[in-house]
Formats: C-alpha cells, sequence, structure tokens
C-alpha cells in the first residue's frame, strides 16, 4: 500500500501490486480548510488491520485520521501549536503507535485506541515525549522489537537519533506528557543523513537493522535494540557496518 497526499488537502490510498486504488479520494482538509493552507505535509498508514492513515497539512496544526475504506475522517487532533511535519505509525501486539513531529519541539508519541476499527471520536492519548533534534527533523520511523518499540529520527546531519520504550500501553499518560525521553542509540556516519528506514534483515537474529541515506551515501547499521545506553544518560553510539558513496556509483543518491 502507498498513501497520496495532494496540495489540494485530499489523501487517497493504493494498492501497490494491484495499481488500484483501496478507497475513494478522501476530503481530509480539503473538508477543513482551503487555498494553500490545506496542502498535505505528511501521511503515515497504520498497519493494515485498522484500515487508515494519517495526514497532517503544512499550515493546519491538527492531524487527521482518515478512513481507506471509506474516505471518511474518523479523528482529528492537535500534536502541537504548530503543523506537524513528519509522521509515522507502527503496530505491536494490541497496541498502535503514532510518532509527530513539529519544529522546535519534543517529538511525540501515542497510543491508539486498539481496536481494528477505531470510531469516531477515538483520540489518541500522548504517551512520551521524545528528545527533537536541534536542527527540524527530515525523517521518522517507527519499528516494533520484542515487545518494544523503537523510533527513529533524522535531521539532515552525520548521526540518526533511535529511542526505545516498553510498548505495554498506557499506565498513566499524565506522568509522561511532561517527561521527555532521549536517545538509547546515536547512530553515526561520516556522512550526512536526510532519511532512514527500519528494515526486516537480521530480524531473526534478534538485531535491528536501519538503512539510511542522504545526498552523498547510504548507510546501514545493525544493533541489539537490548544494548541500549542507560535511560536518560548517554545514548550508546553506534557505527555502520556498511556504507555506499556516491563517489563510488558515479552519482548522486536519490533514495
Amino acid at each position: 500500500r502507498f498513501a497520496l497526499g495532494c496540495a489540494s488537502g485530499r489523501v487517497q490510498v493504493w494498492d501497490s501490486r494491484s495499481g488500484e486504488p483501496l478507497g475513494p479520494v478522501a476530503a481530509a482538509f480539503a473538508a477543513v480548510t482551503r487555498g494553500a493552507d490545506c496542502a498535505v505535509a505528511a501521511l503515515a498508514l497504520a498497519r493494515p488491520r485498522r484500515g487508515s492513515v494519517f495526514a497532517a497539512a503544512y499550515a493546519a496544526p491538527e492531524i487527521l485520521e482518515v478512513g481507506i475504506d471509506d474516505g471518511a475522517t474518523r479523528a482529528s487532533f492537535k500534536a502541537g501549536k504548530v503543523p506537524a511535519v513528519q509522521l509515522a505509525a507502527a503496530g505491536c501486539g494490541a497496541s498502535d503507535w503514532l510518532l509527530s513531529t513539529c519544529p522546535g519541539s519534543a517529538l511525540k508519541v501515542w497510543h491508539l485506541s486498539g481496536q481494528a476499527a477505531a470510531g469516531p471520536g477515538s483520540l489518541p492519548v500522548q504517551q512520551v515525549k521524545l528528545s527533537g533534534p536541534a536542527n527540524a527533523s527530515t525523517c521518522v520511523d517507527l519499528q516494533c522489537k520484542s515487545g518494544g518499540m523503537l523510533a527513529l529520527c533524522c535531521d539532515g546531519t552525520t548521526q540518526a537519533d533511535i529511542f526505545s520504550w516498553p510498548a505495554s500501553g498506557v499506565s498513566d499518560a499524565s506522568s509522561n506528557k511532561k517527561a521527555v525521553l532521549t536517545a538509547a542509540f546515536v547512530l553515526s556516519s561520516h556522512e550526512p543523513i536526510d532519511s532512514a528506514r527500519f528494515a526486516d534483515a537480521k530480524a531473526a537474529e534478534g538485531h535491528a537493522c536501519v538503512v539510511g541515506w542522504g545526498p552523498s551515501a547510504a548507510v546501514c547499521w545493525s544493533f541489539k535494540s537490548s544494548r541500549a545506553g542507560k535511560a536518560n544518560g548517554e545514548p550508546r553510539t553506534i557505527a555502520a557496518s556498511f556504507v555506499v558513496l556516491a563517489a563510488d556509483m558515479g552519482a548522486r543518491m536519490l533514495s
């Protein structure tokens, strides 16, 4: 599946195998505001059983959860005082999670309704905040790993931050709203990294794997998520296990 967001604020999800749309074009932000304010800035597909996609706009502070089958807006909530610029979603057991980033503020992790199809009014609950980068985030990702959750954040520098927390659901959301979790791992590189994604390689060996890229290099890191740095202490630095330079390929890296 892949989702497309338009300058008009509309959203549609497609089947990557058949090339057919999985549902109608959703009005999404086109039904909320008009003009350039409704242009879609970020999208994150929930896992298939939830049947929805999360969307953020360039000039609207709300995040919308849009149903794929019917195009209806299931939920609308604000992730911050300014619009979100990056989104990522993932599931772990009965729990679904959403990660949002807003310029100049901490990354926020939202615990979503565990229902296969959340009904109207099923608003996410903020679970924890993650220490945001000094620069604006250029990419975020989420992965369920060994009963816990991993979050990834890049900002175009020579490192990517990895955060870790248990995926046991919300125990006391109110006590976590002010706490800011720092990175458990720092993935280092000699070249700038604009984007990165968790991969399933080495999953059978209990390793987490990340593939990242920038204009001058593609990089792969592998690490055991159980060997994190101390909570809110110094993160463990992970060196790249594999690097391909654009200079070796004779071309600029695109993705």
